[in-house]
């Protein structure tokens, strides 16, 4: 079912794995490349780029945990869940 959810939102599936300054599909693929098209990235974005699928897949689950509260007990969430809503549609390209 989540490679049919990430087929759908145009991502390559996870895991994404981090491999000494690149990333790498589940396949071993480069998924990276800077403009000069090496499959490096530079500082630690490439613990961040390799961590996306688990993070999408959390955030996700968190907004669907919080929408089955009960509203009363929702109170102050408002502000996390739309930044988690805004993130979750850019990483899926709808913002």
């Amino acid at each position: 079912m989540k490679a049919k959810e990430s087929e759908i939102a145009g991502h390559t599936p996870g895991p994404w794995i981090c491999c000494g300054n690149h990333v790498d599909d589940s396949m071993g693929l480069p998924l990276v490349r800077d403009a000069r098209g090496f499959d490096r990235v530079n500082g630690y974005d490439h613990w961040l780029i390799a961590a996306a699928p688990e993070l999408l897949e959390a955030c996700e689950g968190l907004m669907e945990a919080i929408a089955s509260l009960p509203p009363e007990t929702q109170y102050g969430l408002d502000r996390v869940v739309g930044k988690a809503e805004l993130a979750t549609a850019k990483a899926r390209g709808l913002a």
